[in-house]
């Protein structure tokens, strides 16, 4: 994590943040019970000798990450060895903070991965009514399956992504090798050409459970993100972020 970014974590009220531990990748909440999950395995490249980086690797195709023991030049390894661009965290206007391209960023490249703490529906639903009492103005978490990431105290610089109806990134679920079934990673993906100190968004979906007045101020803007309301939505925002 750069300087800038660590100064606005450590000074931002708690109430936007909360208190926060930064990790590079997501992990599994061992006070969670996933025992009746099974632990799946990915199936064998068979592209061997070649880039594992386009459709005609069957893995690549389906968004699975080829297993370790292939070699690092099928370049199919990006969760693993946790790729990510030069990014970081500033002040982005009305939004509050956005995040930010400290490079530029080619299509399709990754940009990073979505991380947090790994956790099933019951912990989500306890985690919504324990950040509404503390009054947290901002809590995302991504679904994946039967699971959900929640990165509201535990995660990386990717949670500062804002929305956008127009982004310059895609979040793709891929799966990767001795995870839980139905677990899948979330990954932010360039969608165009991003130049260094662009701000990099993501669309939120529209299946949210709750909706916000949207600020991304794009031409094609849909005036909310999420579902659409009659009456403006209060600023606290516990949504779920879907694909």
């Amino acid at each position: 994590m750069d300087k800038v970014s660590k100064v606005i974590l450590k000074t931002a009220p708690k109430e936007t943040f909360g208190k926060f531990h930064f990790h590079f990748k997501c992990y599994f909440q061992l006070t969670c019970d996933f025992t009746k999950l099974k632990i799946e395995r990915i199936p064998l490249c068979e592209k061997l000798g070649f880039r594992c980086n386009d459709d005609t690797c069957e893995n690549f195709a389906a968004k699975i990450e080829c297993r370790a023991s292939c070699s690092e030049f099928y370049k199919n390894q990006g969760i693993r060895q946790n790729v990510c661009a030069n990014i970081e965290v500033k002040p982005s206007g009305d939004t509050g903070y956005g995040l930010f391209a400290k490079e530029n960023i080619n299509e399709v490249d990754q940009v990073c991965i979505y991380a947090g703490s790994i956790i099933p529906k019951k912990e989500h639903e306890k985690r919504v009514l324990k950040y509404k009492k503390k009054n947290f103005t901002h809590f995302y978490a991504y679904k994946v399956g039967d699971l959900f990431v929640d990165p509201t105290e535990s995660g990386n610089l990717a949670r500062f992504a804002n929305h956008s109806c127009s982004p310059n990134m895609v979040a793709e679920r891929w799966q990767i090798d001795r995870r839980f079934e139905g677990y899948r990673t979330i990954v932010f993906i360039a969608k165009r050409p991003i130049c260094e100190g662009d701000e990099l968004t993501v669309h939120y979906g529209e299946k949210l459970n709750v909706s916000q007045e949207c600020r991304c101020g794009e031409d094609n803007c849909s005036g909310w993100i999420g579902q659409k309301k009659k009456e403006p939505a209060t600023n606290t925002y516990c949504g779920t972020r879907s694909i």
